[in-house]
């Protein structure tokens, strides 16, 4: 059973993970700690494709489109209770929601992928404006450019460290994110939320 204070989370927009599969898995094997969690975004997987892209003791979850783009995956360490949450798009056919409650420590955490034109402010309303957001550094940078389009969102009661990575695979950079709770806080039996947003 998984009973670290800290829940330490890979996020990476990996924009199409039926390539990349081998090298998300050699990301994890060069962790200097157990990751317990994976989050991934544009993984662009098919409903009928998901059990093709398995990583060695995890358990997955994947909300999956019919046509190409999108979909958020998340892998949790299988020594971690959890339940899948059933939560509806916002704005149907634009942004996809998946998320998982954590049992053991009362974590409620979502990858939120958003593409460009949909409606910002619905958006946000949707997934209420009382997080704090946490990414300072950019996420995707190009000769000319430097973007912050890869959000971690949180409730005040969640200390939030992220360390930004380069990497190949992709044209984001990878979020290693290590969220703990305020001493204050943890002994108050209320929900804590974590929030992984992709947005253009």
């Amino acid at each position: 059973m998984y009973d670290r204070k800290e829940l330490i989370i890979i996020y990476i927009d990996i924009r199409s993970l039926r390539n990349k599969l081998d090298d998300l898995k050699n990301i994890l094997e060069q962790e200097e700690q157990e990751i317990p969690f994976v989050f991934s975004t544009e993984t662009w997987l098919y409903p009928n494709e998901t059990d093709l892209f398995s990583l060695d003791d995890y358990e997955s979850v994947h909300n999956c489109r019919n046509t190409r783009g999108g979909v958020n995956s998340i892998y949790i360490r299988k020594n971690i209770h959890f339940k899948n949450n059933s939560i509806e798009d916002i704005e149907p056919g634009e942004s996809n929601i998946l998320s998982i409650y954590l049992t053991r420590h009362e974590y409620s955490l979502w990858a939120i992928y958003k593409p460009s034109g949909s409606t910002a402010s619905v958006f946000l309303e949707e997934i209420d404006n009382k997080n704090s957001l946490t990414v300072e550094c950019a996420t995707r940078t190009t000769r000319n450019t430097a973007s912050i389009i890869d959000h971690v969102l949180t409730t005040d009661n969640v200390y939030c460290k992220i360390d930004i990575r380069d990497h190949v695979i992709s044209d984001h950079k990878i979020s290693n994110i290590m969220l703990t709770t305020d001493c204050d806080t943890t002994k108050k039996k209320k929900l804590k939320k974590s929030k992984l947003i992709r947005r253009k």
